[in-house]
């Protein structure tokens, strides 16, 4: 699976899904500082889906009606979540969704 993940994307998420044999661009690494409608251009060009925490991305493909034709991962994560816990569930998640068709989707994960 080829996936753009935006900056505020952790970095164990990156290598975990690198080791599963995803290709993986990083715009921390690739992209710092970007803005937001670019890298959404960068992930349609290069055909990748985009993973984020960042809101603004699912106003851009619905209010603005910019493309995203491989799709947006919208996690939402509680503060309280340890790294270790958040890494996992969210590049398990990623995985998963390689199977679903494209769209832009929200992942929440609550702790209590």
């Amino acid at each position: 699976m080829r996936i753009l993940a935006d900056e505020n994307i952790l970095d164990q998420v990156v290598i975990r899904l690198r080791a599963a044999g995803h290709d993986v661009r990083w715009a921390m690494e690739t992209d710092r500082g970007e803005a937001d409608p670019n890298l959404l251009e960068l992930a349609t060009r290069e055909r990748r889906a985009l993973i984020t925490y960042d809101k603004d991305f699912g106003d851009l493909v619905h209010r603005d009606g910019m493309s995203a034709p491989h799709g947006v991962i919208l996690f939402r994560i509680h503060s309280d979540v340890p790294d270790t816990v958040e890494a996992e569930f969210v590049a398990s998640s990623v995985m998963a969704w390689d199977s679903l068709p494209p769209g832009i989707w929200t992942i929440q994960i609550r702790h209590q």
